[in-house]
């Protein structure tokens, strides 16, 4: 997508995008839905709203989870887990059609 493809934020959008902050009338929910048309800019604007949100909730804390993904659904899991989680990683080569180049799979 091109930077021209950009439209201005809707009235929705902006709502979306400002849910947390105090003159919101949303700020007090622990979480947002949104539902609506395929394109209508709701991956983009939760997107934004969850990096913008993280920034000023957390200005002065980091988090970090050392082996990635592995340490998150460790956590997520438990004690109870039925077995540990473990990380597989590969790459090959492919392509989406035969007519297409080749490319790399990660």
């Amino acid at each position: 997508m091109s930077s021209s493809q950009f439209k201005t934020f809707s009235q929705k959008q902006l709502e979306l995008l400002t849910w947390w902050c105090a003159q919101s009338p949303h700020r007090d929910r622990d979480a947002i839905i949104c539902d609506g048309a395929v394109r209508s800019g709701k991956t983009v604007c939760m997107s934004l709203s969850f990096v913008f949100w993280a920034f000023y909730r957390f200005s002065e804390q980091s988090f970090e989870y050392e082996n990635g993904i592995v340490d998150y659904v460790t956590e997520l899991a438990g004690d109870g887990a039925i077995s540990q989680p473990y990380f597989i990683e590969g790459t090959r080569r492919g392509r989406d059609r035969d007519d297409w180049p080749e490319y790399r799979v990660k």
